[in-house]
């Protein structure tokens, strides 16, 4: 569903209100950068969502969440 591309990343870092997703974008892996992504381009997400667009399971998706929370990536 979505592309690890400039596009996306530009969109992020163009878009983005919270400073912290713009300095750590290049630190963050494909799946972080794709819920990210996810998030800020729908105004937020369910885990439901969120599980459903990486294809992981509830388990998998709640870690790679709390870790973006631990960076104060999202809330």
């Amino acid at each position: 569903m979505f592309e690890n591309s400039i596009e996306d990343k530009m969109k992020i870092n163009e878009y983005s209100d919270n400073p912290n997703i713009n300095e750590s974008w290049v630190q963050l892996n494909f799946m972080e950068q794709k819920v990210v992504s996810y998030i800020a381009n729908n105004n937020g997400a369910t885990r439901e969502e969120i599980s459903k667009v990486i294809e992981r399971e509830k388990t998998s998706t709640i870690n790679i969440l709390n870790k973006l929370i631990d960076k104060n990536l999202i809330v």
